[in-house]
Parts: C-alpha cells; structure tokens; sequence
C-alpha cells in the first residue's frame, strides 16, 4: 500500500509461494512457501498479507505478516477455497472469491463470520471497496456479458454500470472518485 514493495505469487517446478518484492533494492523474500499459497493482497494496514492456501490436502485463506521474511507461519483466518479480492480501509471486511460465490468476511475480537456479499442471481465476481467503503465496485454478467457496476455499501441503492461494451477487474484510484 505503501509502494515500496509488490507482493507476487512465484511458481517453480516444485513449489508455488508467495514473496514480497522490495522496489528499490530489487530483491525478492519470501513470505509463503510452506504448502501452496497464492493470489497475495495486502492489508490496508501494509502489515499484512491475505492469500488462498493449500496446506496438508485443507484449502484456506491465511494471513502472514508482510516483514516476516517467511519465519512466521502463515495463519488460517477462513476455512475453504477462498482468495481475496479487496478489504475496507480499516480491514475489518473483506470481498474473498470462493468458488463461483463472492462472499464478505468481517473480522473482529476473534471471530470470523462469512456471508454472500451481493444478495444478486447474477454472477457478481472482482469485488472493490472505495476507499472509504461506501461505494463496492463490481463485474456482473446480468446484461449478458462482463460489465462493471458501483453499487452503494452496504446499501441501500441501485447498482449502476459504469463500463461500456464490457469491463473487468475495477480497481479504485487511491482519491476515491475514480475508478479504473
């Protein structure tokens, strides 16, 4: 979040981890090698690291903390095949990919509860929170093909699409009034 450092997933013939890039020196480190782990995002906070794991046949997302070199263990926050597309600012919500569903993750004293994140029939998938977590960006399939919407959240509010003859992975510019 900084812009120092770009997490990556780093693929070999054997292994598939996750590692921090530093921009400036331009070294690689690593984070998650134990089991699979990949498609890495940040925490708002720059502190840590979310990412889908695969670890003794159980998949899950797990966290890890970005300046542990690889020495701490990564942690399970949520049991299941899930991989993070976007956090709140305060990072107490997450948008997580699980299977064909979108579901929302909130974080707090301890508990971790999962629910769907859109209430659509729609495929809904590339979940993004703005910056201040009023607004979610999303692709739906409603109109046929791909397309970005930006709905209120939580809501109440009418979706609106904002991309024209199709889009995908809508990601906020950190100023919160534009989207790409």
């Amino acid at each position: 979040p900084d812009g120092r450092q770009l997490i990556v997933t780093v693929h070999t013939l054997t292994d598939r981890g996750v590692w921090a890039y530093d921009i400036s020196r331009g070294t690689l480190t690593p984070l998650a090698r134990d089991g699979e782990a990949g498609g890495p995002k940040w925490f708002p906070d720059g502190q840590r690291v979310a990412f889908g794991w695969l670890k003794d046949g159980r998949r899950s997302l797990a966290v890890q903390p970005a300046d542990a070199g690889g020495t701490a263990p990564p942690r399970v926050l949520v049991a299941g095949e899930f991989g993070p597309m976007s956090f709140t600012l305060d990072g107490q919500l997450a948008a997580l990919r699980g299977g064909q569903d979108t579901v929302l993750v909130t974080f707090g004293n301890g508990q971790v509860g999962v629910k769907p994140l859109l209430d659509t029939p729609n495929y809904a998938d590339s979940a993004a929170f703005s910056r201040d977590g009023r607004r979610l960006a999303y692709v739906s399939r409603v109109s046929g093909r791909a397309e970005v919407y930006v709905r209120p959240y939580p809501g109440p509010g009418k979706a609106e699409q904002v991309s024209v003859e199709g889009g995908s992975d809508p990601a906020w510019n950190p100023n919160g009034r534009e989207l790409f």
